[in-house]
């Protein structure tokens, strides 16, 4: 047991109060946190299908997305937030967001031959890029809130949630198929033989 002594330097030292937490508490609450993980092995399953599918979902999008950009040059590139490109012309902001939907394409794909495959390395590819597209989303949100150009609403933060409950899960199924090749059980994962 330790104890804190809260406002020693507010109150003064003969008022002082103290309150004392018990490890068996701080375990118990360690406990109650990892608890709620989505890394359980009864709901894996589910979240290895739902992983699945968002890829697949995922490579179909970014597949149209770059065929739509590319086939049709003139047509309105909608974000999830509104941006304004003053620095590059429409001809290299076209030519970037080709670029780019290319590059998620390839990312999507390895992700899902990642999942059929039972190979965790071709996770990485994914998981990189989208936990850089998340740092940079949510420090140009803190810019934008702070600056006043945009102001604090669900909106906003629903994408980025959506693409932390994506990496959360990504991340899960990543574990386990490391936890698998480390003790040897891969062929219980693949789903061919």
């Amino acid at each position: 047991m330790f104890k804190v002594d809260l406002f020693r330097l507010i109150i003064g030292e003969d008022r002082c109060q103290s309150c004392s937490l018990p490890n068996e508490g701080i375990f118990k609450f360690w406990h109650f946190l990892t608890e709620f993980s989505p890394c359980r092995p009864e709901i894996f399953p589910f979240i290895y299908w739902i992983v699945l599918g968002i890829s697949i979902f995922g490579a179909y999008c970014s597949i149209w997305e770059y065929a739509h950009i590319y086939w049709f040059p003139n047509c309105i590139i909608y974000t999830t937030r509104p941006r304004h490109f003053n620095v590059l012309s429409n001809a290299a902001l076209r030519k970037a967001r080709i670029v780019g939907a290319l590059i998620m394409s390839y990312v999507w794909i390895l992700l899902v031959y990642a999942l059929i495959s039972a190979s965790p390395r071709f996770m990485m590819p994914w998981l990189i890029m989208n936990s850089i597209i998340l740092i940079m989303e949510f420090s140009l949100w803190i810019f934008d809130v702070l600056t006043n150009r945009s102001s604090f609403d669900i909106i906003a933060i629903y994408p980025m949630g959506r693409l932390l409950c994506s990496l959360v899960l990504i991340n899960c199924v990543k574990r386990v198929f490391d936890n698998a090749i480390k003790n040897n059980r891969m062929d219980a994962l693949k789903l061919y033989n």
